[in-house]
């Protein structure tokens, strides 16, 4: 797919792109004398605004991703802990020179802490490039890499995919590097709202993988506390749910016993 059009499609299924450029498209109509059309327009970005930014509609939606799984209590130690790429900044790394992480940066610790805890268990760190878009020198794999080395993770522990640009290239890849004997538990580590997909994903592939989800947003109905706090909620929902349309439209996710459509 052209850059183009993928930064296109990317940029209209972010909700909240989609709002704003419903109220620039309405107030570009009513220039233009498009009155009727132009008033619906504005009046429907208004509407979805206050509904997803002011009311607890887009942290239910998002509390129902996360409670999909719940944080497993381990009888035994795991023969090995995935986690995906997600909790790095690649450009704030690449051109400051440090080791950068965002909001789902437990992704991170708590690999760390599994770590510790289970000192025998392998680690693999599944990320490319992050985006389409990206040149592909630094990965938020290598990244990751260097943040757990920093907290005293021994790196020969540390395996790495580096090619995965997308949630089911994660679960193909880390895969085909792992090769999981059977009866091997080996541990998911992503975010809880990611979790549902992701775990289908790797369903998918053939790796009956265990879900260990971080990085939680809400805590049953809460309300928003800004309106760019319940839209960024209603980004990732949306995301989520086009993206396992997606996957399961493409043949990439299915469906593992223990979870009901």
């Amino acid at each position: 797919m052209p850059l183009a059009i993928f930064q296109t499609i990317d940029f209209l299924t972010t909700l909240s792109n989609f709002i704003v450029a419903l109220a620039v498209l309405g107030v570009a109509l009513l220039v233009l004398r498009y009155h009727r059309t132009g008033f619906w327009l504005c009046v429907t970005a208004t509407l979805l605004l206050a509904v997803l930014g002011l009311t607890p509609v887009s942290s239910f939606a998002l509390g129902m991703l996360e409670d999909q799984y719940a944080v497993p209590e381990l009888s035994s130690p795991p023969a090995g802990i995935i986690m995906l790429g997600g909790a790095t900044e690649i450009p704030v790394s690449s051109s400051r020179h440090v080791l950068a992480i965002n909001g789902a940066g437990e992704r991170l610790t708590m690999t760390a802490a599994l770590a510790i805890r289970f000192p025998q268990a392998r680690i693999l760190l599944s990320g490319g490039p992050g985006h389409i878009a990206a040149d592909g020198l630094v990965t938020e794999s290598s990244i990751a890499r260097d943040l757990l080395t920093e907290l005293n993770i021994q790196a020969g522990r540390i395996s790495m995919e580096e090619h995965s640009r997308t949630t089911y290239q994660n679960a193909v890849g880390t895969t085909a590097l792992v090769k999981p004997k059977p009866g091997e538990v080996w541990l998911l580590v992503t975010s809880a709202y990611h979790m549902p997909r992701a775990i289908a994903s790797f369903h998918a592939a053939g790796f009956p993988v265990t879900a260990y989800p971080v990085d939680f947003r809400t805590y049953g109905a809460n309300f928003p506390y800004s309106i760019p706090t319940g839209l960024e909620n209603a980004d990732l929902v949306v995301h989520e749910w086009l993206g396992m349309l997606a996957y399961r439209f493409a043949g990439r996710a299915t469906q593992p016993d223990d979870i009901r459509p």
